[in-house]
């Protein structure tokens, strides 16, 4: 049989020594050094994924009006610059993200599998050597006209659009290169360490 009985409960006396401002201040800043000691490229990610998404957003627009009338306005040059931006910054903290995977998961979980997602092939996998020049190609392609005609006849009426096209092309190469070196050093790091281990 199960009864309940009351209690006598008394109320406590005297101030709390919890302060809101400051301990609330302390616990969130343990709360954050965890996340971004153990989780930091999820926090990456999320951040990646506004900046890319306002990117899409912002070239939205004149991308379909170009696909209808095959020209741009001049007005279009500031969501391009904006939108370019955007992107690259997007595209450093994916690279970021990826980085900061490996390392947490060569230093604080060495024994565990690591799982291939899609940010392993664009800055990690040989096929990404393959994506960055595929973007050199597609950014030289875009202004090969122009640069031609400059060496030819000194003269060059290329629309800025390709220019910002090619630059943002050009840089995301470079930082996916940057990145796959950066991890094959990790991974070399992380072999050494391991047989050095090995030998104790």
């Amino acid at each position: 049989i199960i009864l309940e009985k009351d209690m006598p409960y008394l109320e406590r006396e005297g101030e709390s020594k919890l302060k809101i401002w400051k301990d609330g201040r302390r616990f969130l800043s343990v709360i954050l050094e965890n996340i971004f000691l153990y989780i930091p490229y999820k926090i990456f990610n999320l951040i990646a994924f506004f900046f890319l998404s306002v990117a899409i957003l912002l070239i939205s627009s004149p991308f379909l009006f170009y696909i209808k009338n095959h020209f741009l306005e001049e007005w279009m040059f500031y969501r391009f610059i904006v939108s370019a931006v955007s992107a690259l910054i997007g595209i450093i903290l994916l690279s970021i993200s990826h980085i900061t995977y490996n390392v947490v998961s060569f230093t604080l979980r060495p024994n565990s599998k690591q799982k291939k997602t899609i940010l392993y092939y664009f800055f990690e996998h040989p096929v990404s050597i393959l994506i960055a020049v595929f973007c050199y190609t597609i950014g030289t392609l875009l202004i090969f006209n122009s640069i031609w005609n400059r060496l030819t006849t000194g003269l060059t009426n290329e629309h800025w659009s390709r220019y910002i096209s090619m630059i943002v092309l050009y840089l995301s190469g470079i930082i996916i290169l940057l990145s796959f070196f950066t991890n094959k050093i990790l991974r070399l790091v992380k072999d050494r360490m391991a047989y050095l281990q090995s030998l104790n």
